[in-house]
């Protein structure tokens, strides 16, 4: 049991036939798992590309929205506007009226 696992002689470097197929069996398991890990980082970077693609959409979408309800907030800006622009000369119009009603109130044809 106390063989060299490696030796060196003429013919070169010779591996104990155990440590030969230990060091072919880790290349391989090695080589197996870099393969599966590069995988899943590619499915990984496929979903985020998907994902990026969604939200995009989805930003779209909602500055249509927003746009959409900034035009809808200008023109209920502009109606209370008006509004209040009839309201104020509505206003006037009473004042006057009242003005006039007063003033011919105390004389009589």
């Amino acid at each position: 049991m106390n063989t060299q696992m490696i030796e060196n002689s003429d013919r070169g470097l010779t591996l104990d036939k155990r440590l030969a197929w230990g060091i072919l069996v880790t290349i391989a398991g090695g080589g197996f798992w870099v393969g599966v890990q590069v995988t899943e980082l590619a499915s990984g970077v496929e979903t985020l590309g998907d994902r990026q693609t969604e939200d995009r959409e989805s930003i779209a979408d909602n500055t249509r929205a927003i746009n959409a309800l900034r035009s809808s907030n200008a023109r209920i800006d502009q109606r209370l506007a008006n509004i209040e622009t009839s309201a104020s000369r509505t206003e006037a119009s009473v004042v006057e009226i009242l003005r006039y009603l007063r003033g011919t109130n105390g004389v009589r044809p």
